[in-house]
């Protein structure tokens, strides 16, 4: 895991060493090991120039091949391709085999050179054959092109900017921030997906100009402009399943599960695993610890207060299994210290509060290992959350006739306190009636804020729920295809990703192998919901190497008290930078209705903190990038 940077304007505009310098030590933190820049000229293609019109740079953290061979950017051995690149490749050793029996001879073990000779045996047909979470970016100097890619499930990040004839592609939004010619003006639409979502929606970036290169599309840049393309596509709905008993599927799930952490392990540093005590990272945990001859390192974090508190489930996992546990308790001073350094780690606003102690985590186990297993993907993929069934309560309502469900909903809103329960059920579309369900702002709260923009989710909505699921299992089924669309890549590992390398620390994720997706995605729904229950067939994998009574229980989460907090402690910090001087200084969102906002959280009973939390993270991250 590292950060990658580089840039090629085609209008010729050239920038100095010390310039683009700027922009990659921007993204230290995520390579301590070590640092490479490269500075060209497009067409004559010379490279290792003090100034250029193309460059590429790269922070390393070494975890593959620890020598200076493997420093990067790398180039071939006809210095005709350059790349830099960040993630791991972990089927690197079989391609390399493939590769040498073709003819192409190798300086380093590293996964980095493999991607380069892959390119050049295949071209752009080489993603088809990378196994692992990747973001990287190549110039071709023959054909004058680059070409940037992204893991299929969006894993690791890639930011790029295009405008005009100039090009620029990084790790993070805040590098491409550093150069000169960027300017920072706010895309609207995007804010109205983060205060809609709690976080901003691929291929749009808070900043105009900016986008996230969208999982398992690539990039080929030349004079001619941008061209993006799909190589992988996330499984869609269908009702042809894998044939075959459950036993049968259990065990060949399990085995697929076993090959994904095999190759998740290949590290030329030690790798840990977090361990909650959830199905999840029990079994990632399990499977890890059955293929390493060393107990494994787990680490979790404890609280004081037993409702957020999994530690003690963690242990009885860990001691079962015989890994080397540690455990760490944070209090709540910890984790609001965090809040402080919150936008300096995540370059655009997000508002999902667990990122404080994911940041906890993350530097606390950084002191352990550079590199941890995490079970991330198993929810979306066999039917792991609760509010599932909520959606289900509505869709039933949601078969009776559109005008009947609007009267009901007339009558009953006046005498149940339970508004939002019921505020889809007068929608005419079931995409709406789930947007109403999910979203922290409603339509028209948003307006009220930042004006009529229009974010992406509900377009992504419209399309997966073109059609009212006919049963509760196709309603699971679509619920975990949105979620592998658009939360998981976009909050879930955008969380992990910047928590871990604000300090230097690889997080993996074997349920997100792409063989792991593809034959979870053919299972039969029935045996992922089973007796009312998510997650039955990964129970069933998991009770192959824990007793069941250390895991099944209720789900606790990785949440704060958030409400508590901005009542107490994170008080006098919402009020200085929800004030209405501060708001109107960016011209942004509308102070009057943002104030009255904070009036409601403080003096009406039951308000919901979550409105509040996203708003003071917007102008936090307004405060840090746009001051």
């Amino acid at each position: 895991m590292c950060g990658i940077s580089g840039f090629v304007n085609f209008d010729g505009t050239h920038l100095e060493r010390n310039q683009f310098l700027r922009v990659s030590d921007s993204l230290s933190h995520r390579g301590p090991d070590g640092h490479g820049c490269l500075l060209g000229d497009h067409k004559s293609g010379s490279m290792g120039l003090n100034h250029g019109d193309l460059g590429l740079a790269h922070n390393r953290l070494a975890i593959i091949d620890l020598s200076d061979n493997a420093l990067q950017p790398m180039t071939d051995a006809d210095q005709k391709l350059v790349l830099v690149f960040n993630g791991e490749i972990y089927n690197y050793k079989d391609l390399r085999n493939e590769l040498s029996t073709l003819g192409h001879r190798f300086r380093t073990t590293s996964d980095t050179e493999t991607i380069l000779y892959a390119y050049k045996q295949w071209g752009i047909a080489c993603l088809s054959r990378l196994e692992g979470m990747f973001g990287f970016a190549l110039w071709d100097k023959e054909k004058r092109m680059m070409f940037v890619a992204r893991d299929r499930l969006g894993i690791k990040p890639v930011y790029y900017y295009s405008k005009g004839q100039r090009f620029a592609v990084a790790s993070e939004l805040k590098a491409l921030l550093k150069f000169p010619y960027i300017d920072r003006k706010i895309n609207l639409n995007a804010a109205s997906d983060f205060f809609e979502t709690r976080y901003i929606l691929a291929p749009n970036s808070i900043i105009q100009d900016i986008y996230k290169l969208e999982p398992g599309n690539y990039l080929e840049i030349d004079s001619h402009g941008v061209s993006q393309n799909v190589y992988w596509e996330t499984p869609g709905y269908s009702e042809s399943y894998l044939d075959g008993s459950e036993d049968s599927l259990v065990k060949n799930l399990d085995k697929i599960l076993n090959n994904a952490v095999e190759q998740h392990l290949v590290s030329d540093v030690p790798v840990g695993s977090f361990l909650s005590g959830g199905i999840d990272s029990s079994l990632i945990t399990a499977i890890a610890q059955k293929h390493s001859d060393k107990k494994i390192k787990t680490f979790t974090i404890g609280f004081d207060d037993s409702n957020y508190n999994e530690a003690p489930f963690a242990s009885k996992i860990a001691d079962y299994l015989g890994t080397e546990h540690h455990e760490h308790y944070i209090s709540e001073s910890d984790v609001l210290l965090t809040v402080e350094q919150l936008y300096k780690h995540y370059d655009e606003p997000f508002g999902d509060s667990s990122a404080m102690p994911m940041l906890c985590l993350s530097r606390l186990s950084s002191n352990l290992f550079k590199t941890v297993l995490s079970g991330d993907g198993g929810d979306e993929l066999f039917h792991g959350y609760r509010w599932f069934k909520q959606i289900e309560k509505s869709r039933k309502f949601f078969k009776i006739p559109s005008a009947i469900r609007k009267i009901l909903f007339n009558k009953l809103s006046t005498s149940i306190r339970k508004y939002n329960t019921l505020s889809g059920l007068r929608e005419d579309k079931f995409s709406r009636l789930i947007s109403q369900k999910q979203s922290v702002f409603p339509d028209w709260k948003r307006k009220a804020l930042i004006g009529n923009a229009h974010g992406k989710y509900g377009d992504i909505l419209d399309d997966i729920f073109s059609v009212t699921p006919k049963s509760q299992l196709e309603l699971y089924e679509k619920l975990g295809i949105l979620g592998l669309k658009t939360w998981l890549p976009d909050e879930f590992m955008v969380k992990a990703d910047r928590a871990s390398m604000a300090f230097g620390l690889e997080i993996r994720v074997p349920i997100l192998d792409h063989k792991v997706v593809e034959y979870a995605m053919k299972i039969d729904p029935s045996l992922k919901t089973k007796n009312n229950s998510g997650k039955h067939i990964l129970k069933e994998v998991l009770g192959k190497y824990v007793p069941k009574d250390l895991y099944e229980r209720e789900k606790k989460g990785f949440s704060v008290p958030l409400a508590k907090w901005l009542k107490t402690s994170l008080n006098p910090m919402m009020h200085d930078t929800l004030s209405r001087e501060n708001i109107e200084r960016h011209g942004i969102i509308n102070s009057s209705y943002a104030s009255k906002l904070v009036d409601d959280f403080e003096n009406r009973p039951n308000i919901e903190a979550g409105p509040l939390w996203l708003l003071l993270n917007f102008q936090l991250w307004c405060d840090e990038y746009l001051a």
